[in-house]
């Protein structure tokens, strides 16, 4: 609905967008650059699944306290404080792989550190969004589904630039490329607080509550349940099975983001057909032809 006492500003509406594209595209371009960095520089799979368990195990945690974190800081506060960490731990990643300095444990453990920052920066942006489109006059739906095509388009861009990055240029490139879309992200941020109205604070809910009403929705909890897994599946289908598959078998780092934009090309159009296809059949039925193409598709 639009605004009628107020006139609509789209201006934070516009940054909040503009910021969720750029860190999709850095996560998409950090989806194939990290594990050939770890794959070229060391020709070991175990150090691959060691330093992709130190990019998703924090994830995992740091949602789970992101929460509390943003409640208590705000949502533009934590969202520009977590930006800014992870472009100095990029950052001092790619001054390490300048240098030849870069052991593969300390890019372990600046990627663990990276991550305890990525959930809440990006719930932040998500708890920004509802907000930032009530002020421009814009109705929520429209915002969401400009994300979702945004994640879209930059799950085919991210692989293939960062490919086509590592192949002409080199791994040290990929990296300062990597960091300087960190930096872009952080100017967005810094916008979007120096935009910021006056925070109106709200009741925090606390961990005992959450659980409570988790145990009681019995849906919330299967599908936390089954999420958990497939999650970790996943993850490790990209960040170590198949980026090892094709290192392994001497293709290029050009052939292995061609393979994720392919990937992020099938996940958008499959988005577009499932959501087409919803009130047709029943969410199980579209769960299960879900599944049973990815097992065709491994097999």
């Amino acid at each position: 609905m639009l605004l009628l006492t107020k006139k609509a500003n789209k201006t934070p509406w516009k940054l909040i967008l503009t910021t969720e594209a750029f860190s999709s595209l850095t996560n998409q371009f950090m989806q194939i650059l990290l594990p050939w960095y770890v794959l070229s520089t060391t020709g070991s799979v175990w150090w691959t699944g060691v330093v992709g368990f130190c990019a998703l195990l924090p994830n995992i945690f740091s949602s789970v306290f992101g929460g509390q974190v943003i409640d208590k800081f705000g949502r533009s506060k934590t969202m520009f404080v977590c930006e800014v960490s992870q472009l100095v731990l990029i950052g001092f990643i790619a001054v390490l792989v300048g240098v030849e300095r870069a052991e593969t444990w300390l890019i372990g453990l600046l990627v663990f550190a990276s991550s305890v920052f990525d959930a809440p920066g990006e719930m932040a942006r998500t708890a920004l969004s509802p907000t930032f489109s009530r002020y421009a006059g814009e109705p929520l739906s429209k915002t969401s589904g400009l994300i979702e095509a945004m994640d879209g388009i930059m799950s085919v861009a991210g692989p293939l630039l960062c490919g086509a990055v590592i192949a002409w240029a080199g791994l040290f490139s990929a990296w300062v490329m990597c960091a300087a879309f960190c930096a872009v992200i952080v100017l967005l941020c810094l916008l979007v607080f120096t935009n910021r109205k006056p925070r109106v604070l709200k009741p925090a809910v606390s961990y005992r509550e959450t659980l409570a009403y988790v145990r009681k929705d019995k849906i919330i909890l299967e599908s936390i349940l089954f999420t958990l897994p497939t999650f970790l599946l996943g993850q490790s289908w990209e960040l170590i099975i198949l980026p090892t598959y094709i290192y392994e078998h001497g293709f290029s780092s050009l052939y292995l983001g061609m393979l994720g934009g392919a990937f992020g090309l099938g996940a958008f159009i499959g988005a577009l057909a499932f959501a087409s296809a919803a009130r047709r059949f029943k969410f199980f039925a579209l769960l299960t032809f879900n599944y049973v193409g990815y097992l065709l598709s491994v097999l």
